[in-house]
């Protein structure tokens, strides 16, 4: 069970989870945070909120457009989450476009396809307001529907695995029998450019309560060029009974 908590900055709450727990046991309404971020998981500093607090929106924050949403979970999938969104866009801050629409201009639209953007759940305390994140995400799609003196943008999500599962072997490959299972889980995500170090680094289970034998594949295995490395490391996930995915924050592990 998740239990560290957040401040609306990212920022750890000493006993949050405390405070939390006896907030949500009495009358209480949710807060919900869409912090969009950098491709390396950095905090941009734009925020979307659905806010109960009747505060003014900061200079990088966007109150009260949050029109609805859902986040599916699935332990059988690789894409372990996903999401939709509605978010309402009456000035087209969140119209996926270009600079003058032009083919080879740079983006101005604050949400396109790839944006990495992080979902927070939370609640109003006496303590503050307190978030748990509830998934780290990549848009997929972003749909705008304009309709008479209304324009909303319908987005659909996917965590991280989805960096994976677009990313293919370039050539054949191949480990050898008694090749590590943790070197080879490594050496796919090097390859699908998943960080193994920083603060969101990939945290691979050591695999302590195995025996060294265990730890290694029994015989060689193959991959063709073309495979995915999502559907690869998926089905190792499954042959090697190790539960591999993105946590709510967007780490691998």
């Amino acid at each position: 069970m998740w239990k560290t908590c957040y401040n609306r900055f990212g920022e750890i709450i000493d006993g949050g989870w405390i405070h939390l727990s006896e907030a949500v046991r009495r009358e209480h309404q949710p807060i919900i945070q869409v912090e969009m971020l950098e491709p390396d998981l950095t905090r941009k500093g734009k925020f979307i909120l659905s806010t109960a607090l009747g505060a003014k929106a900061g200079s990088d924050e966007f109150a009260n457009v949050l029109s609805d949403g859902s986040i599916d979970v699935d332990y059988d999938r690789g894409t372990r989450r996903t999401a939709e969104l509605t978010i309402l866009n009456p000035t087209a801050e969140f119209t996926p476009s270009t600079e003058g629409y032009a083919t080879d201009g740079d983006w101005n639209g604050l949400l396109y396809i790839n944006r990495v953007v992080r979902i927070w759940r939370g609640v109003n305390t006496q303590h503050g307001e307190i978030y748990v994140p509830v998934g780290t995400f990549m848009v997929d799609g972003a749909e705008v529907i304009l309709e008479e003196n209304m324009s909303i943008v319908n987005l659909t999500l996917s965590d991280f695995w989805k960096k994976l599962t677009k990313s293919f072997f370039g050539a054949n490959k191949k480990y050898a029998k008694d090749t590590y299972k943790n070197a080879i889980i490594k050496d796919i995500l090097d390859s699908a450019g998943i960080p193994r170090s920083g603060k969101y680094a990939a945290a691979i289970d050591r695999l302590g309560t195995r025996s060294d034998a265990n730890k290694k594949i029994g015989k060689t295995i193959k991959f063709q060029r073309g495979d995915s490395r999502g559907e690869v490391l998926k089905n190792l996930a499954k042959d090697w009974n190790i539960d591999m995915y993105f946590d709510p924050m967007g780490v691998f592990r």
